[in-house]
């Protein structure tokens, strides 16, 4: 087993694609410390194939911990907006070993929701992420986090979750702007929303800049970097920002500032 691929040429399945994936994941598992954590990377949008990863890694034993995908720090204007296509990036799982097995988890898949319960399901809180995050947002990141609830809510894999999110996406509950990215309509936005995600992590590098710019400046890494490492650090789970966006603005903040302490010499 050199190569664990999908090719119909070599009848090499998704379902033998799947088996292999277990049999090296259930050696990592075992030379693995028990509350230690395994992370992949990966690179396919596809659900089903990421399904396929997924569950070949929790049923070795494996919980799944949090689902990232990330842009790179810069990107063409047109795969972000082209919000169908396959957008240009990785994504990064977080599994943890538990300190003590739990039965097989295929078994714990097994869901005795209807199909309009999981729906609801999904509705609910792809709601709740755009209101905690205050913005449109790119339904890249959004299906991140629906892996998340629905392994919790114990029905993943889901494979017919492509179903369920056009649904939602042509529903009336939910609006896609001109750049693609997901919101409410204009006459139905929750009062409850918070500020919007990208106003948060301004405020937040302002305000950093001015506390630690001696720091920064004394820091062997670059400006970016280090402003990077700490915004990643304040802003996880559903408020992990986008890459690409947060490079603009920390590029932005800095010139200003820098700018600004030119003019106070």
């Amino acid at each position: 087993m050199d190569e664990i691929v999908i090719n119909s040429h070599q009848g090499k399945n998704l379902k033998s694609y799947e088996i292999n994936l277990k049999k090296v994941f259930s050696e990592v598992y075992r030379v693995l410390k028990p509350n230690k954590y395994m992370i992949l990377t990966f690179h396919n949008t596809s659900f089903k194939i990421r399904n396929a990863l997924i569950n070949s890694v929790i049923s070795c034993g494996f919980e799944l911990c949090q689902i990232l995908f990330q842009l790179p720090p810069r990107v063409s204007i047109k795969s972000i907006l082209h919000h169908e296509g396959s957008p240009i990036g990785d994504y990064y799982i977080r599994f943890q070993k538990p300190l003590q097995r739990l039965n097989d988890k295929k078994n714990t898949f097994s869901s005795p929701l209807s199909g309009e319960e999981i729906y609801e399901i999904i509705k609910k809180n792809i709601i709740k992420i755009l209101k905690m995050r205050g913005e449109p947002t790119n339904f890249i990141w959004i299906s991140n986090f629906l892996d998340e609830i629905l392994y919790k809510a114990h029905v993943f894999p889901l494979d017919d979750l492509e179903t369920y999110i056009i649904k939602l996406k042509n529903s009336k509950y939910f609006n896609i702007n001109e750049e693609g990215k997901l919101w409410f309509p204009d006459d139905s936005i929750p009062k409850d929303c918070e500020n919007p995600l990208t106003t948060k992590i301004e405020d937040y590098i302002e305000k950093y800049l001015q506390d630690h710019w001696n720091k920064i400046e004394l820091s062997k890494q670059t400006y970016k970097q280090t402003i990077f490492n700490e915004i990643y650090l304040e802003f996880r789970g559903i408020y992990s920002p986008d890459k690409y966006k947060t490079n603009l603005i920390i590029e932005k903040l800095i010139i200003s500032h820098k700018k600004q302490k030119s003019n106070n010499f």
